[in-house]
């Protein structure tokens, strides 16, 4: 990512897009998050983290390199440990976290187990914009428009319907079925949520009336922010999100 071949290394925050290539795709990906250093400018009207109580936002631009199936474009959180506390709770956690994304999703939590849940990202990302090659908006400019895509999804006058419309359609039992990504079209992405302050590793969840602490109940996991191809495994991005609580027990943020 951004030219430096170890997989490991940081990438910056809330001022530059940086170019990637994975097995899946090849583009640019913008990531801002509230809390971390130069957020100003996200923070700022007009910004990626505008308005509300957006704790990240995730924009990203490219093609794929294959036909993905449409179903198979999957977001969430995936951890390699089994639960460390009660799988009943961990599923509660997860499920109530997912259903903020898309009500179509998939939680697995058992006893010994990797746990994840995962939700697909045409299903839940706020903006998607599908363009012809040489043709694309940039990148945080792009406004909702599937009609290349989607043809349905258009408004009576011709225009392209709204992203809730798409939401809609593709957020429901076999909404997504038979239907493919095309790597002929550029395609954009944005994605964004207030569920987990980065800043504290605290989720919000709602009818909760405190924010849960993620690095005990994760066991120190790190987050991830990242979309992939669910039937190969292949990720068409994948950043793991650190804090220093999860290294330093004694570290207040």
């Amino acid at each position: 990512m951004d030219g430096n071949p170890d997989i490991a290394a940081p990438i910056p925050l809330n001022g530059r897009a940086v170019e990637f290539e994975s097995a899946l795709f090849k583009g640019r990906l913008l990531l801002s998050v509230r809390g971390a250093p130069g957020d100003a400018a996200a923070l700022a009207p007009g910004g990626p983290l505008a308005g509300g109580r957006r704790s990240f936002h995730v924009a990203v631009q490219g093609t794929f390199k294959r036909p993905v199936a449409a179903e198979q474009l999957l977001s969430g959180q995936e951890f390699p440990k089994p639960p460390k506390t009660s799988p009943t709770f961990m599923h509660f956690v997860f499920s109530a976290a997912a259903k903020v994304f898309a009500s179509v999703n998939e939680v697995f939590v058992q006893e010994g187990e990797p746990m994840h849940f995962r939700f697909p990202v045409l299903a839940a990302a706020q903006l998607v914009n599908v363009a012809p090659r040489g043709q694309e908006p940039p990148l945080l400019e792009a406004q909702e428009d599937v009609r290349l895509f989607c043809p349905q999804l258009a408004a009576s006058d011709g225009a392209p319907a709204p992203a809730a419309a798409r939401r809609r359609l593709f957020d429901a039992p076999g909404g997504l079925a038979g239907v493919t990504m095309s790597p002929d079209h550029v395609w954009t992405i944005h994605l964004h949520q207030s569920l987990i302050d980065f800043s504290t590793y605290k989720l919000g969840l709602a009818g909760v009336p405190f924010g849960i602490d993620l690095v005990s109940l994760l066991d120190r996991q790190p987050l991830q922010i990242m979309a992939k191809d669910g039937g190969s495994g292949d990720y068409v991005f994948n950043v793991l999100v650190w804090n220093k609580r999860l290294l330093y027990s004694n570290s207040p943020s």
